[in-house]
């Protein structure tokens, strides 16, 4: 029906925003609304959204370029000359703002990039509207010489990111010493490890060099404190509190009274007592407790938490005493002058939604950039490929040449398979709509007023197609295709080359490569690599701690005497203390932890999430002891019937306790909680029938310690 089209509508926007917010500022752009695509369901939540954008004072790009456009014809011209360069067809969401650039200058000249093959259409009608709007153009002339000779091509292959770092520059170091490198472009899809790793051998080898990417600095959002506090904000959940807790100074004002350690282990009994993982219980729990369980109580309750449903200035408010509780003053500063318009949106919405609000504005990184790439006017260059684009480059390395990576894969979309075909025919009509014969003849195509093309996937790709040949061909000399083996991700599979990387290989070498071939190119690579003597990372000196973890490496390889790296004492201790029966049982399984713990005092942490498994056992042994009243003396075993009325009545009181608690909070008892304890009372029954049935002994004990006194038993077994 359409009601439940709409509601699975909003549904996929509430979880992935991103994909309509672009939809809307593609067709923002190009000057449609969206009556233009057949998207009825989505229609009620873009109402509210744009009712929303209204009341808040907000307007998106496209529509404030158009009205930047009008305001700058009605007004004097207020700049003296303007030169606009580096624009084609693939900046059409620009249109209606360079626009308004050039109507406030009063001599403009704009410098149109001549139709690349790859996207004719697109750059002819970028070219065909700036004639329309500002008369005919006219070919400049150029004074750069005509380039001779053949430009080579290479192709390089590295097993994984490392190796292909090695390569990159170990090829740009053979380039440098070239009398005809002029200018060395490197160029990266984007910025991630692959650049940094090659900036840094740079940097390490001494190569000035202009990074233009930089390395990404993180700043005070992106602290360990404030991403645990924004997970514990998300599920208050014990390991979430841990996490935050651990990030915290010993010193902070949240552990005056209780010490941080004690907190921890205060809790986890808690959650092993109820085995339900959430803080409002545990802290209920612990507050029953005489002595730490009261601190821990007092500790969750001085936790500043959001409220699970609120408008903005509410959540604001709540998180302004967060803040102000745990002393982060310049940190809301930052969010309070982002978020002035807060009053003006009175909708109300879920602690999840604001949370992904905070943590895409909270963001404090800054590009950096060390000594040696710094050097703007270097003859190597780290950048994109738009930032390569339009330069002219001797020499040329276009790195990370990976399936996925450039082009770029798809974004995906909410849309069905058949929406999405509908779409596409509707984006052709668009287009073709917004198109009209120019005012200088057949052949001259204009772009209606107020329009601008829309470009949706397979203008993308046309785009993408144009740069690369476009770069390809603005190196005089020499270009590199670089790629990986294998998958960073996935170390195990093999990462195919981009289509750029395989259609280049296919037009120099006649053939396709394969899989095979790519192991064939990488085996060349290395072989190169060792050949040119460049230090690899597996050289640089090493440090004493470095040089002692080898060494413990190759003890315990040795087929010696075992010693201190064996999990072994160097010799016998005077006394040893005997093992519990769980410590034994996991001695077998794991002797190498149970050494660390018993003798070095290291222990992992435990995971508290799947916690299940211990508190069933904790019940069942609770519930077994009370068939012997919980006493450390020896009583006698009373018969089946007696054995399972007590286990029952033991089971019952653990179920109304933890049911007490969940109506102390007012949060309903799980119906997995209620499956889990039936399970565990079936267990302690089953073992109470077997224990009914022991014979020639009728005595037994809760526990007894292995140092305590021997059992005194008579013939008479009394």
């Amino acid at each position: 029906t359409p009601a439940d089209a709409e509601q699975l509508a909003a549904t996929s926007i509430r979880r992935t925003p991103d994909h309509l917010l672009r939809l809307l500022d593609q067709l923002g752009a190009a000057g449609w609304p969206l009556d233009a695509v057949e998207l009825p369901a989505f229609r009620p939540v873009i109402d509210r959204f744009g009712a929303h954008l209204r009341q808040c004072g907000f307007r998106i790009f496209a529509d404030a370029d158009r009205e930047a456009l009008a305001r700058a014809e009605a007004q004097p011209r207020q700049l003296g000359n303007l030169l606009i360069s580096g624009f084609h067809g693939g900046h059409w969401a620009l249109w209606h703002l360079l626009r308004a650039a050039v109507a406030t200058a009063q001599h403009a000249n704009i410098s149109l990039q001549y139709p690349r093959d790859e996207a004719a259409d697109l750059d002819a009608a970028w070219i065909g509207s700036w004639e329309e709007a500002f008369g005919e153009a006219t070919t400049a002339e150029t004074n750069t010489p005509p380039q001779h000779g053949t430009r080579k091509y290479f192709f390089l292959v590295g097993t994984d990111a490392q190796e292909q770092a090695q390569a990159i520059t170990a090829t740009a170091l053979s380039f440098l010493a070239n009398e005809g490198c002029s200018r060395l472009g490197i160029v990266f899809p984007a910025a991630g490890a692959l650049s940094r790793l090659v900036g840094s051998s740079l940097t390490r080898l001494g190569i000035p060099h202009q990074d233009a990417m930089g390395q990404r600095l993180p700043g005070m959002f992106e602290t360990a404190s404030f991403m645990a506090w924004m997970e514990l904000q998300r599920t208050a959940r014990l390991n979430a509190l841990l996490h935050f807790l651990h990030t915290l100074e010993v010193d902070h004002v949240l552990f005056a009274d209780i010490a941080r350690d004690r907190a921890e282990k205060a809790l986890r009994n808690a959650l092993s007592d109820l085995a339900i993982d959430d803080l409002a219980l545990l802290a209920a729990a612990c507050g029953q407790r005489q002595g730490e369980g009261e601190f821990v109580r007092d500790l969750i309750a001085a936790i500043q938490f959001l409220p699970n449903r609120g408008t903005l200035s509410e959540f604001l408010r709540a998180t302004s005493a967060g803040f102000e509780q745990m002393q982060w003053h310049e940190r809301w500063r930052e969010i309070e002058s982002r978020a002035g318009w807060a009053e003006s949106l009175n909708a109300s919405f879920s602690r999840t939604l604001y949370l992904r609000w905070l943590s895409e504005i909270a963001s404090s990184v800054r590009i950096t950039r060390d000594a040696a790439g710094s050097h703007p006017y270097a003859r190597v260059q780290i950048l994109t490929a738009a930032q390569a684009e339009d330069q002219s480059w001797s020499h040329l390395i276009l790195a990370g040449l990976n399936e996925g990576s450039w082009p770029a894969g798809g974004r995906g979309d909410f849309l069905p398979t058949s929406q999405i075909d509908a779409f596409n025919s509707s984006v052709q009509k668009l287009n073709r709509t917004a198109m009209r014969r120019g005012r200088q003849g057949e052949g001259h195509v204009a772009i209606r007023e107020g329009k601008a093309l829309f470009l949706g996937g397979q203008q993308q790709r046309q785009l993408a197609r144009a740069q690369f040949s476009s770069l390809t061909e603005s190196a005089s000399i020499a270009v590199v295709l670089s790629a990986s083996l294998i998958q960073e991700a996935a170390p195990e599979r093999i990462s195919n080359p981009s289509e750029f990387f395989s259609s280049l290989y296919h037009q120099q070498h006649g053939v396709p490569v394969s899989q095979s071939g790519m192991r064939a190119l990488r085996e060349t690579t290395s072989r190169w690599l060792r050949d040119s003597q460049l230090h690899s990372p597996d050289d640089l000196p090493s440090t004493v701690d470095i040089e002692q973890t080898a060494i413990a490496y190759a003890a315990r390889r040795d087929s010696g005497p075992s010693g201190e790296y064996d999990f072994a004492l160097r010799a016998a201790p005077n006394e040893i203390k005997p093992l519990s029966v769980s410590e034994v049982e996991a001695l077998l399984k794991s002797p190498a932890l149970v050494w660390m713990k018993r003798f070095l005092g290291v222990e992992g942490t435990e995971d508290v999430t799947y916690a299940w498994n211990s508190t069933v056992g904790r019940w069942t042994h609770d519930w077994l002891a009370s068939i012997s009243g919980m006493s450390n003396a020896f009583t006698p075993l009373p018969d089946a019937g007696e054995i399972a009325h007590r286990i029952s009545a033991a089971s019952e009181r653990k179920r109304r306790e933890v049911l007490g608690l969940c109506q102390t909070v007012r949060k309903p008892l799980p119906d997995w909680w209620q499956s889990g304890w039936e399970n565990a009372l079936c267990l302690a029954r089953s073992l109470g029938e077997i224990l009914s049935t022991a014979e020639g002994w009728r005595w037994a004990v809760t526990e007894w310690k292995l140092d305590a006194q021997p059992i005194a038993v008579t013939d008479d077994r009394t």
